[in-house]
């Protein structure tokens, strides 16, 4: 497992807290006493059984996630038992693109998904109903570009084929790459592909760069020895793109307590991973197409 997408827990830690905080303090909560009074008056002939699993969809949540360094640490944070610790059930899908997560998230299929901050923008612009809640990590290394060997920087591209993924945060990424090269996307032929496919067309020779991410980067960097051209380890695209956390409305109203749950299990298993990185890799790995 990389290194890559997961730093800066302390200054994320704060965040959280600071999120947190704002989720108890904007809306009601309500106590797990105010629902079981609620509904014996509602339901008198409701068995004990019938309240606790009514309770306990309250602390059940799904989680959607894509194939991203820092969103396979939600694996780990579930089968090492820190969701269980909390007294929070969570199921975490992994689906194949962003576009895919987000629809299911607005179409009430998942309570939570992890994209990128710019994938979540066309969806605030069309009203959807969600909300942020956290940022998980910022891309450190994680985005990179790469290239055929005898493309040697940026420049180079020019009048070059690249593939990428329209819309996504490589896509934005590139675009601020070329911007600082000099160039635009009117002096390259960029070719709309999801990151799997661009990294397969690469590695194939159908394309001479492509913009993706790990472990897809790596993976094409050691099958043809190309050139990574730039990552966003490099400073001046520090912060470019950071994954967050978003919930749908409705999770957001009814399970609020599970959302701030599942949070501080995401921050508590990250000492877990300083202190046995070999322990969190394997979980990790267990769930996930990598080695540890």
């Amino acid at each position: 497992m990389r290194k890559t997408g997961l730093r800066n827990a302390g200054l994320l830690l704060g965040t959280a807290l600071l999120l947190a905080a704002s989720l108890v303090g904007c809306g009601s909560t309500v106590s797990s006493d105010a629902i079981q009074d609620t509904s014996a008056t509602i339901e008198k002939n409701t068995s004990d059984s019938s309240d606790t699993a009514s309770l306990k969809g309250k602390n059940t949540l799904t989680l959607g996630i894509v194939d991203w360094p820092g969103s396979y640490w939600w694996f780990a944070t579930k089968e090492l038992g820190y969701f269980e610790k909390e007294g929070v059930d969570v199921d975490v899908q992994l689906f194949s693109n962003y576009n895919d997560g987000l629809n299911s998230l607005l179409g009430g299929n998942i309570d939570m998904f992890v994209p990128s901050l710019d994938n979540t923008i066309p969806g605030f612009v069309d009203g959807a109903e969600y909300k942020i809640v956290m940022v998980e990590d910022y891309s450190s290394g994680a985005d990179g570009l790469i290239a055929k060997k005898d493309i040697k920087s940026v420049k180079d591209l020019k009048g070059k084929t690249i593939g990428v993924e329209f819309g996504g945060s490589d896509h934005v990424f590139l675009l601020k790459v070329l911007a600082n090269a000099g160039l635009s996307e009117k002096d390259v032929n960029l070719v709309d592909m999801s990151t799997g496919d661009a990294s397969n067309a690469f590695i194939s020779g159908k394309v001479d760069a492509a913009a993706i991410w790990e472990p897809s980067l790596s993976m094409a960097q050691k099958e043809t020895g190309g050139n990574i051209l730039v990552t966003t380890a490099d400073k001046e695209y520090e912060g470019l793109i950071p994954a967050v956390l978003t919930v749908n409305n409705s999770a957001l109203k009814n399970k609020r307590d599970a959302v701030e749950k599942a949070m501080k299990a995401w921050f508590e298993s990250q000492q877990e991973y300083k202190d046995h990185p070999d322990k969190f890799a394997k979980a990790v790995a267990s769930n996930t197409e990598v080695s540890a």
